[in-house]
């Protein structure tokens, strides 16, 4: 991404339970503005998956009810 120094961009994947806010999982990715992406969530019973254009970007365990 252009630009100078700072922070690098983070993805999350974020969970809330019960008004807790939790972070199942990171990755070090940012997104170009007005650039389109195809995004997909796959929720499984032990898994959540993120990918973007197809390629996975994060997966992190369910955490269950």
């Amino acid at each position: 991404m252009p630009g100078g120094g700072g922070a690098k961009p983070l993805a999350e994947l974020t969970v809330v339970v019960d008004g807790e806010r939790k972070v199942l999982a990171t990755s070090p990715r940012g997104f170009e503005p007005g650039q389109w992406y195809s995004m997909r969530i796959n929720l499984g019973w032990e898994t959540a998956q993120v990918l973007i254009d197809g390629e996975l970007l994060m997966s992190a365990a369910n955490p269950g009810p």
